[in-house]
């Protein structure tokens, strides 16, 4: 819902700048747009306020960027965020084999108040036909940071397909972009610091192998029209209609906003590790080593607490 109406808003205010640049104005869009305003500051005041009670907060609370010390108020985005995680729990019959058979140790959460008794047993629910069911919190469902990445879209391979169900959650991607670079990146906390990192490490692996940087092009081609586009975020020929053309990199060569990207998903997908690893030990549920330290035989494991840059 919160997205619903940023987005929205987003579009009246939009429509009200051009009628604004052309020396127009519409009163019943102004007022739509007085109307919008107020909606979405109670919605992310609301989200602000979950967020910071969350669990997760005693961690978060103390990463520059993510919390305003003068303020006292999380990150914007950091509400919307945990709130599609928990958005992931499901109604399962009872009996399915997918209901975990450990429950948390901490009642901690008012979802967690919803979906367990105070002895710790699964609260059920029963259907019009008899059947009885049992909800699985989003966190819970969660078994491993990988399957984290994957409902955030951060997996190799993931994307859009035209006609096809999106098979990810788009607003937690989004979201996941809002916390590193609002949060991270143009604040310069520690995960700047492993996004940058990161990057030095790339371009220097690809320097070693030939690999020639250039900055990306500005320009698609359009296969109906034969000609180059020179268009911010055209996707489609302004003449025709049709499709333009993706931006390939040639052989041997690595644009710029490739290895941006590529650096973004890097601390986006450390940072959710983080919170998935943190979430569930506050709730004392099972945990376990990140896959290239169990299955590749790696050695470095980033500890959650040593990106902290604030006092307790």
């Amino acid at each position: 819902m919160s997205l619903s109406v940023e987005k929205l808003r987003v579009a009246v205010q939009v429509r009200a700048a051009h009628l604004e640049r052309a020396g127009d104005a519409d009163p019943e869009t102004l007022k739509l747009y007085d109307l919008l305003r107020p909606v979405e500051n109670f919605i992310d005041g609301h989200l602000r306020r979950c967020a910071d009670e969350h669990p997760t907060a005693i961690w978060w609370r103390r990463i520059s960027g993510l919390y305003s010390t003068s303020t006292q108020r999380p990150l914007e985005p950091l509400g919307k965020l945990i709130g599609e995680i928990e958005h992931f729990g499901r109604w399962y019959a009872e009996g399915n084999a997918r209901i975990p058979q450990v429950v948390p140790e901490r009642f901690v959460t008012a979802e967690m108040k919803q979906a367990f008794t105070t002895e710790g047993k699964r609260v059920t629910f029963t259907d019009e036909a008899g059947h009885q069911w049992q909800w699985v919190m989003g966190i819970e469902r969660l078994t491993t940071p990988s399957a984290l990445w994957k409902y955030a879209g951060l997996v190799p391979g993931m994307k859009r397909e035209k006609g096809q169900p999106l098979p990810f959650n788009g607003t937690l991607k989004t979201m996941a972009y809002r916390t590193i670079h609002f949060g991270c990146i143009l604040t310069g906390n520690r995960y700047a610091d492993a996004y940058r990192r990161y990057k030095e490490r790339i371009a220097t692996r690809e320097a070693a192998n030939g690999t020639e940087m250039r900055g990306t092009p500005r320009t698609r081609w359009c296969k109906q029209c034969e000609k180059s586009i020179t268009a911010k975020a055209a996707k489609y020929c302004p003449d025709c209609g049709q499709p333009l053309t993706q931006k390939t990199e040639p052989e041997g060569t690595l644009y710029k906003g490739h290895l941006d990207a590529m650096a973004r998903r890097y601390t986006s997908k450390l940072w959710l590790s983080h919170l998935w690893l943190i979430w569930r030990t506050a709730l004392g549920l099972p945990v376990r080593a990140p896959y290239p330290v169990e299955y590749l035989g790696h050695t470095t494991v980033v500890d959650p607490w040593e990106m902290c840059d604030l006092p307790e």
